[in-house]
């Protein structure tokens, strides 16, 4: 998928990710800005959702839809690792002989795990609610690893008040993700008002003008040949680039090129308008540009890494 300034679009995503993590704020502000202005607007919001369930929760970011302020958090945060859990090896909770019954609007029990009674379903609904109330986020979630199916999951972190919008993140990531999707939705319980931080993202608008121009002068950046080996991506041939430039025309072309495509009527390369050209390519199309230039975006040697992504499945989850 090409971008406004014919990068790949998954390369872009993957140098994101990765730069967040490294806190290479100038580079991470140029992709975020190169698919903000590529018109992939839900892309770029699943891919800053998808960098914050790597890192530590941050209540900031459930204040906000904001993706500058999104940026601007998961880069004042940096590279904080994800908490390590112990195993979760947790047995159903025992019956016991007393017990506090749920309050009637809260857990269903036709959504209870299965074979658990209503006596098991309490304790663990009042010792999560109980590590929440003493602002012990760690025991929570550890607590609720118990629970193993998206669906009983949903509806237990409902009850407990958390939103829909981060309920929806179980059934986007998956089984795969469900013990940091979690984490966050118990998160988002605790979150607090606070003011949010300086906004990078915000003071870098102006400096980065440039990537509104279009064409050549518009590519600000290089991709990161390290996070295209991290992520289990290949380096695109520089053949994309050359000759008759036929990524702008692709179906899996980025929006923008999809709006400009049907603002000029245009459908290839030589059918196209001359105002399409020009708005297209400002300066030259790429095939004239320098191998420098190209080898920003194309051809790039990977190194050899003794270990990728562990979530590589969620990255591909983003075009889904």
């Amino acid at each position: 998928m090409a971008t406004r300034h014919l990068y790949e679009c998954e390369d872009v995503v993957a140098s994101l990710l990765t730069w967040i993590f490294e806190d290479d704020v100038k580079n991470a502000v140029a992709a975020f800005h190169e698919l903000r202005l590529s018109e992939e607007h839900d892309l770029l919001q699943k891919t800053l959702v998808f960098a914050s369930l790597l890192q530590q929760p941050s209540y900031n970011l459930f204040e906000t839809q904001d993706p500058r302020k999104m940026l601007t958090l998961l880069l004042a945060q940096g590279s904080q690792p994800f908490p390590s859990f112990v195993q979760n090896n947790l047995e159903p909770p025992t019956e016991g002989s007393v017990y506090k019954p749920l309050p009637s609007s809260s857990w269903p029990l036709s959504t209870h795990p299965a074979g658990w009674s209503e006596q098991q379903a309490s304790r663990l609904w009042y010792a999560v609610k109980e590590a929440l109330r003493k602002n012990n986020l760690k025991r929570a979630a550890y607590l609720s690893g118990v629970i193993k199916e998206i669906a009983v999951m949903e509806s237990f972190l409902k009850s407990l008040d958390v939103s829909q919008q981060y309920l929806d993140l179980l059934r986007t990531w998956g089984s795969s993700m469900l013990t940091r999707t979690t984490l966050h939705c118990l998160a988002s319980v605790l979150a607090s008002a606070s003011a949010s931080q300086a906004s990078h993202v915000g003071s870098a608008e102006e400096s980065n003008t440039k990537s509104r121009l279009g064409g050549r002068k518009g590519r600000t950046f290089a991709i990161s040949a390290v996070a295209l080996a991290f992520w289990g991506l290949k380096s695109k041939p520089v053949l994309r680039l050359q000759g008759e430039p036929t990524l702008v025309f692709d179906d899996e072309a980025c929006e923008y090129w999809v709006q400009t495509r049907n603002t000029y009527g245009a459908h290839s390369f030589y059918e196209a308008c001359e105002e399409f050209h020009v708005v297209a390519f400002p300066d030259d199309i790429p095939d004239e540009w320098s191998c420098e230039e190209r080898a920003k975006s194309h051809d790039l040697t990977l190194p050899v890494l003794t270990s990728k992504s562990e979530w590589i499945k969620g990255f591909k989850l983003l075009w889904v």
